[in-house]
């Protein structure tokens, strides 16, 4: 996960886009960075171009870019299937409604991506479904217990890019993500409406939440 952080400073340190770095190189006190850009023009930023980054001191680097741990706050069912986790640790990198985070489990070789709920100083909400095999082990993780994640992914929403009354729509797990959207935007003065919608009615979750914000 340091390394990933790592990546990605470079890539916005020189605005290119990180996912196209062919390879990362460590030896002894040196950590070298190679990127290949092929010419699709989905990938703007230096297509075509060719280089390297070096930095020479690579255990400060990767000090300085070392995750923080996030411990487990509470996890609790509050719907059908439906889980709602709060953590406390490092979220700083979350920065705009409908970013999401990578959970890594022990025992699965994928990371599950869930989309975050809520960011506030140094406490996470995610709210999840349980529909396979890793997001039921998720429902059993107990509060305490710490929790590997990559945080800040996503482009998120541009909350200056809407009008003064926006309408927000969410369904299902298509609804965390419309929580934090709606607190940004009211506490941007505007009026908020939403509309969730879900299956049946032992389904419904965030109603209150949402209402308590000022959400009509």
């Amino acid at each position: 996960d340091a390394m990933y952080k790592i990546i990605r400073y470079v890539a916005e340190k020189f605005d290119i886009d990180w996912f196209q770095i062919m390879k990362v190189n460590t030896k002894e006190d040196l950590i070298t960075i190679s990127y290949e850009w092929c010419s699709d023009p989905k990938f703007q930023n230096n297509a075509g171009k060719r280089g390297y980054y070096a930095h020479s001191d690579i255990e400060h680097f990767k000090e300085f870019f070392e995750k923080y741990p996030v411990f487990i706050l509470s996890n609790e069912k509050i719907a059908a299937d439906v889980f709602k986790m709060t953590l406390r640790g490092d979220i700083s990198d979350i920065t705009a409604p409908g970013q999401f985070v990578n959970i890594r489990l022990d025992g699965f070789y994928l990371r599950r991506p869930i989309s975050v709920c809520d960011a506030e100083g140094d406490v996470l909400t995610l709210i999840y479904k349980v529909v396979g095999g890793g997001t039921e082990k998720m429902s059993a993780i107990c509060g305490g217990e710490e929790l590997d994640l990559l945080t800040g992914l996503g482009n998120g929403f541009d909350t200056n890019a809407s009008g003064s009354a926006p309408l927000v729509i969410g369904g299902g797990v298509g609804a965390p993500p419309m929580y934090l959207l709606c607190k940004r935007l009211i506490g941007q003065g505007k009026s908020v409406t939403a509309v969730l919608g879900f299956n049946s009615k032992s389904d419904v979750f965030l109603t209150r939440e949402l209402e308590a914000l000022g959400a009509r």
